[in-house]
């Protein structure tokens, strides 16, 4: 059911965001061009937030913001201590299954587990707040929430047939 809410029309609800994401980029670029990567990571996590989550980044100090950069460097360092094991995939048994005296892998792969999903449920949490208090944009929540309660709706319908 959810899969029939990706499509072009949903799609279209979100050129709004873009737009105006748009505009404030290029007026940032032309504003402080030397903070180029400053500004793209900027518009970039804000597209993205607006159009999951229907919340808005001004600037990266914010913290949601700033606890998603700082799981991303750590998943990406984890990612490159253990690339070998994809380069000679008969060690990725022996790997995952040392000792945390020889690699902390799996000790820094639960780290950021609870990292992630500590953060998700944030993000969860102020989303729910919004819909809650009628103050929900159009957003992939949203829809998600609609496309949940048309399937339990459809369902409460099915076993009262």
């Amino acid at each position: 059911m959810y899969h029939l809410r990706l499509n072009i029309t949903a799609a279209n609800n979100y050129l709004p965001y873009q737009e105006f994401e748009s505009i404030q980029m290029l007026d940032e670029l032309l504003d402080r061009p030397k903070d180029f990567w400053t500004i793209i990571k900027r518009y970039t996590t804000s597209i993205g937030a607006t159009v999951i989550f229907a919340k808005r980044h001004t600037d990266l100090e914010d913290p949601s913001v700033k606890e998603l950069y700082a799981w991303l460097e750590r998943f990406s360092a984890l990612m490159e201590k253990t690339s070998f094991a994809d380069w000679y995939p008969i060690l990725k048994p022996l790997y995952l299954r040392a000792p945390s005296w020889i690699s902390g892998f799996l000790k820094e792969a639960a780290e950021l587990k609870d990292m992630e999903t500590n953060l998700w449920m944030k993000l969860i949490g102020e989303a729910q707040e919004m819909l809650e208090q009628d103050k929900m944009r159009p957003s992939r929540y949203l829809d998600l929430g609609l496309c949940l309660q048309l399937t339990l709706s459809e369902a409460l319908q099915e076993i009262s047939s």
